[in-house]
């Protein structure tokens, strides 16, 4: 089986960048890349993935708004969050809004593959960094 990927950035060298590490993959095809949030709607419907990788801060339509948007239209798509950030806000924004999984930017190849695998087989993912700010809120 392999894990249809739709890639959402506002960086083009970005997406060139995860599409061929992605690419190396037998278990992962990328199936689309859209440029914001409206583009990743379009081609959802167009080319269903089965996770979408979505930047948070996207141009148009931002990344929460997508990601509720398309949760909402497709509960099947699961979202893992990409972002600069690990800011307990953020995080929280995103996992409300319906993202299964959430890496920083910074994360190496190998996080971001087990994010995907983890998420595409049911469970939530989060990065080290981001674990660490939720629980350090918990803590208060």
């Amino acid at each position: 089986m392999s894990i249809r990927i739709l890639l959402v950035d506002d960086h083009k060298i970005l997406r060139d960048a995860l599409k061929g590490v992605l690419e190396r993959e037998q278990d992962i095809a990328v199936v689309g890349e859209a440029n914001d949030g409206g583009e990743c709607l379009e081609m959802a419907r167009q080319v269903p993935p089965d996770i979408v990788l979505m930047d948070i801060g996207l141009p148009v339509l931002g990344g929460v708004d997508a990601t509720r948007a398309l949760v909402a239209e497709d509960p099947t798509i699961k979202v893992v969050a990409l972002s600069t950030f690990s800011d307990r806000r953020v995080v929280m924004q995103m996992l409300d809004a319906g993202a299964r999984g959430y890496v920083v930017k910074s994360a190496g190849r190998d996080e971001l593959l087990r994010a995907i695998r983890a998420v595409a087989y049911g469970r939530t993912y989060l990065c080290p960094d981001a674990a660490a700010v939720l629980v350090e809120s918990l803590r208060g």
